[in-house]
């Protein structure tokens, strides 16, 4: 962690704005893993705004698919719902692929949070195939399922 630190403070001594950004978003993981959710959401939404300032569309909805999660975990999940769905969003326009299981996994997450549950059933299936379709890391269809189980054990489901 001291080497990423360093590198954000080289990176703005030198006022390299992409690196600061990266290196922003590098940090986040481990100030999270440390206990550190709080900065570690910051540190995600400072490396945003930096995003946001370059132009840079891609790196910007990455990011807020990110965001959208540690949204969710902070409890805000209207504002988790409105970020997973504008990265999703961003991610079609831009034709980036990587990262829509996630976008729709946290969408769901987020849906089924606020007791929408039978359009939380339709994002979290739409989260599995598109991780099907990318051959995407299992873990994400893993989870995606896991959720849609929960989900199809409400018994209104049923009767929907």
């Amino acid at each position: 962690m001291d080497r990423l630190t360093e590198a954000l403070s080289v990176h703005r001594e030198l006022g390299d704005r992409r690196g600061e950004a990266e290196a922003l978003d590098n940090l986040a993981a481990p100030l999270s893993l440390l206990g550190d959710v709080e900065g570690a959401y910051e540190h995600q939404r400072s490396a945003l705004n930096i995003y946001m300032e370059l132009g840079d569309r891609e790196r910007e909805a990455d990011v807020r698919s990110v965001l959208a999660e540690w949204l969710w975990f902070r409890g805000d999940f209207k504002a988790a719902l409105t970020t997973a769905r504008s990265a999703s969003s961003m991610h079609l326009e831009l034709g980036v692929q990587r990262y829509l299981a996630h976008d729709r996994l946290v969408e769901g997450m987020a849906l089924a949070t606020l007791g929408n549950y039978r359009e939380a059933l339709q994002v979290l299936e739409d989260a599995i195939a598109q991780a099907e379709r990318m051959d995407h890391p299992e873990w994400i269809a893993h989870r995606s399922e896991e959720h849609t189980s929960e989900l199809q054990s409400h018994s209104f489901i049923s009767y929907a």
